[in-house]
């Protein structure tokens, strides 16, 4: 059973999820005898699942259930049981991303509203999800995807009343298009460019010019998420080590962007310092330190690190 679907999702449970996960069991589907048992048997060796024997198909069949599993219909019963229980964690799992994302919830219950044709309600649930995401600094690309979602939903969502808007929010609708396209098309661009330099990759950015002109406008330049992308960018397309610096500034001066751009952020100033160093340039060692030392202070190894980035950490440190 070790790779079965279910205990392999089962294994990315923490503790109280694998009690919750137990209770919703319980509570939904009291009357699957056979689907339990087994349930309460693999928890057991949660959440390594190391024990192979022990979970062998056969070995587990006769333990739970006091029988041979090459008997008529046991194997079926058995793999229909982890069928089911597979799919009850993936519903079990997606509840629970709804109750805890009150932006899932929301989008959800506005889409289950213009199904139902509910016309007047879901005006009112269109006008909560977009001051929802007014509310929030934005703070990584999904952010930007969400407000144009919220905006795309009030104007074209609505059946009625379209005529009604005013141009200021029609402006504002369109700004928040733009600020998606653009921040996501640099954060591409910025991908593209890393891996024409570190692998010699042909890409092709002839529509960068217009991306550049639209984030020219002041309304788009105020974002940090777009002046930190539009920083790596014409750093790795110069490799002018002032932008370096300026990156590195950026991010101190907005601690609330999201870990993982602050990650793709701090891969892209790796890169570039270490192919400076391969080429010659011994002074980027301490800017790689000073990368590092933002990073960790960050809390970005705090649960996963390799034996690969620590020697990296450490090297680096004593170079600089």
């Amino acid at each position: 059973m070790q790779n079965s679907m279910f205990l392999k999702l089962l294994a990315t449970l923490e503790p109280e999820e694998l009690t919750a996960f137990g209770k919703y069991l319980k509570r939904q589907h009291g009357q699957e005898s056979i689907a339990l048992d087994i349930f309460r048997y693999v928890k057991g060796f949660h959440p390594g699942f190391e024990d192979a024997a022990k979970l062998e198909k056969g070995h587990a069949y006769r333990k739970i259930f006091k029988e041979n599993l090459e008997q008529a219909g046991n194997r079926t019963r058995l793999l229909n049981a982890l069928s089911d229980l597979h799919l009850w964690l993936t519903e079990f799992l997606m509840l629970e991303k709804l109750r805890q994302d009150d932006f899932e919830q929301q989008t959800l219950w506005m889409s289950i509203l213009k199904e139902r044709k509910l016309s007047a309600r879901l005006s009112t649930q269109v006008l909560k999800v977009k001051q929802m995401i007014s509310a929030k600094p934005k703070t990584s690309i999904l952010d930007y995807m969400k407000g144009m979602f919220a905006q795309y939903a009030l104007y074209y969502h609505l059946t009625e009343n379209k005529q009604a808007t005013d141009i200021q929010s029609l402006e504002s609708c369109a700004l928040e298009m733009d600020l998606f396209y653009a921040v996501s098309r640099l954060k591409l661009a910025c991908e593209m460019l890393n891996r024409r330099n570190m692998m010699e990759l042909p890409y092709d950015l002839q529509n960068m010019p217009a991306v550049l002109a639209l984030v020219q406008g002041a309304s788009l330049q105020a974002e940090p998420l777009v002046q930190l992308y539009l920083l790596i960018y014409q750093l790795l397309e110069a490799g002018d080590r002032q932008i370096f610096t300026a990156i590195r500034d950026l991010l101190e001066q907005y601690p609330q962007i999201e870990r993982e751009e602050v990650h793709t952020a701090i891969s892209y100033l790796h890169n570039f310092a270490t192919t400076k160093v391969r080429q010659g340039n011994a002074d980027y060692w301490q800017l790689i330190h000073q990368i590092d030392r933002f990073w960790t202070s960050r809390g970005a190894f705090q649960q996963n690190i390799s034996i690969t980035q620590f020697n990296n950490i450490v090297n680096t440190a004593a170079l600089s």
